[in-house]
């Protein structure tokens, strides 16, 4: 390269880091040459700062317009898989929310229960627990374990259920 190639070559470096359109780029180079080149002509120059500037861009390997944003494809295809993360997070948060808004429910009903429906604690647990077994389709599987309780109760001589017999409500 000649010391006037590479002015050329700087000068266009940073005229395509200004940015603007590729007319005000090569306007920019123009001018820089002219004033380092007082005798130089405008004309004579144009078609040599095309092609530097041409040249330039090639060798930096940004052929696009300057000061574009690129777009980020690992995040326009979530390739981190950012998205789908914040996406499976906000649904956990839902789910803890509404379960922590159940639970409280759920204490609601067992106070409502112990004090305006007067029944006892252990009576609430058991009303839980049945409600359990229907949700999960159970009532069988309960049914058969107090079936298998009150005969191994009674052979092994082991009196369960003669309280809740005595006390039983008709």
């Amino acid at each position: 390269m000649t010391p006037d190639s590479l002015a050329s070559y700087e000068s266009a470096l940073r005229a395509i880091r200004g940015g603007g359109t590729p007319a005000e780029m090569q306007a920019r180079v123009i001018a820089e040459y002219l004033a380092e080149h007082p005798g130089a002509q405008a004309a004579d120059i144009n078609v040599t700062v095309t092609e530097t500037i041409t040249e330039t861009m090639r060798r930096s390997n940004s052929m696009t317009i300057p000061n574009e944003q690129k777009p980020d494809l690992s995040e326009m295809f979530d390739l981190n898989r950012h998205k789908a993360v914040n996406g499976y997070v906000d649904r956990f948060e839902e789910l803890l929310r509404q379960k922590d808004a159940i639970q409280n429910d759920i204490k609601e009903v067992s106070a409502e229960a112990s004090t305006e429906g007067m029944f006892s604690p252990v009576e609430v647990d058991c009303m839980k627990i049945i409600a359990k077994w229907r949700v999960k389709d159970k009532n069988n599987a309960a049914a058969e374990k107090l079936a298998a309780l009150r005969r191994i109760s009674n052979a092994v001589k082991v009196d369960l259920f003669s309280w809740a017999d005595k006390h039983r409500a008709d």
